[in-house]
């Protein structure tokens, strides 16, 4: 495999487990998250740094970023969001990542909603660590 198109994958895929992780603690343990941001929530290879936050914690529908911040030109940057939402009466997270449109260190914008990614960035597929 390209080592280019490695390392975006592997980017995707911590956005795409910190989503998940994320997702579960704000609607089961959200006393867990100040845990979470303090051992996990910045961390950086030779290729991305790793970054997570919170926001409107104290809130009943709090959303959750998760960045994957390219380190060189040559990689797309990811953010993934998780929004927690009503469904049918039950607390529910819907998530979404998103990828750079073009290689480049710059920051995404955060993702408007579970639908639609911010200026610069497209939905793509979640992944799992390849």
């Amino acid at each position: 495999m390209n080592p280019i198109v490695y390392q975006q994958r592997r980017a995707n895929a911590w956005v795409t487990h910190m989503n998940q992780t994320q997702s579960n603690l704000l609607l089961r343990n959200k006393g867990l998250m100040l845990f979470l941001q303090e051992k996990r929530c910045l961390q950086q290879d030779e290729a991305y740094i790793f970054v997570c936050r919170t926001s409107d914690g104290e809130s009943a529908f709090p959303k959750a970023l998760n960045y994957a911040l390219a380190r060189n030109s040559d990689l797309k940057s990811y953010v993934g969001g998780v929004f927690i939402g009503v469904m049918n009466g039950k607390k529910t997270a819907q998530m979404i990542v998103c990828e750079a449109q073009s290689s480049g260190t710059q920051l995404l914008q955060e993702p408007i909603d579970e639908h639609t990614c911010g200026s610069g960035s497209i939905r793509v597929k979640e992944r799992d660590v390849p």
